[in-house]
């Protein structure tokens, strides 16, 4: 699987309309939303009825899906359109593997293209080498996460309450920002205290919708920022925004080594 993490030029050449910038197999799946392997059925056509017709479009069969977001899981053996970054490399017939980004949702699917590679000029790019990149990728972002976060606590919420605003809500947008009182079991980075206070959008809005909430008894592992909260009498706490955030208590071993 790990041959595919040096192939830095031959996954870049391909399809580029600017200079070639060599392009990790990690930097083109983090990228994309669906991996396949496809034929060009017809250059300079799409699927699509929405949008007006353009020369870089192709329409592709997906023959075989590598890795796919839910909303692309049953494509293969159908028609999509594919926004090529090259299409005067492209042929009609010609069979390679692609790395597409969402685009458009109609009575058809368009997705843009991140990179490809001819099948066939390399050893076949396969499912497990994907989900490998995938766990790289995930890895390499938690990673990130750590090292930025103020504190890293596991523990259990032992309260949650609304918190005290300054000022009314100014948008539909408003995060409802509420407390949780979380018991420290162990503070794998920062100050160990008995407990901690953390902010949280209760919101439901879909600017709010993926944080995470917190309930009361929830255990788990929190990576935490400080943030400036505004519209509440308190400007900073510590948040957790992101749902990578949160940890199963099961990743504490793996978080604890990943921290150092």
């Amino acid at each position: 699987m790990d041959r595919f993490r040096s192939l830095l030029v031959l996954l870049a050449v391909s399809f580029v309309t600017a200079p070639a910038v060599a392009q990790s197999l990690d930097d083109l799946v983090a990228q994309s939303q669906l991996i396949f392997r496809g034929t060009i059925v017809k250059l300079g056509a799409s699927t699509l009825h929405e949008v007006p017709l353009a020369g870089n479009m192709a329409i592709v069969r997906v023959d075989l899906i590598l890795d796919a977001a839910s909303a692309y899981a049953d494509l293969a053996g159908h028609n999509v359109t594919v926004v090529l970054k090259n299409p005067k490399s492209a042929r009609a017939g010609e069979k390679r593997t692609f790395f597409t980004a969402s685009w458009l949702f109609g009575r058809s699917i368009g997705v843009r293209e991140v990179g490809s590679f001819a099948t066939g000029a390399m050893a076949p790019l396969s499912v497990p080498d994907v989900a490998a990149s995938r766990r790289r990728i995930a890895e390499a972002r938690l990673r990130a996460r750590l090292g930025l976060a103020a504190q890293i606590i596991q523990g259990e919420v032992m309260a949650i309450r609304p918190q005290a605003r300054a000022n009314p809500p100014s948008s539909e947008h408003d995060p409802d920002w509420w407390l949780a009182t979380i018991r420290v079991d162990e503070a794998i980075k920062g100050s160990k205290s008995d407990e901690v206070i953390v902010a949280f959008p209760n919101s439901t809005d879909v600017v709010w919708a993926i944080a995470p909430k917190f309930v009361v008894g929830q255990k788990g592992v929190w990576i935490l920022r400080r943030a400036d909260l505004l519209g509440v009498l308190a400007p900073e706490y510590l948040t957790a925004l992101d749902p990578h955030d949160v940890q199963p208590m099961e990743s504490a071993a793996r978080i604890r080594a990943l921290a150092k």
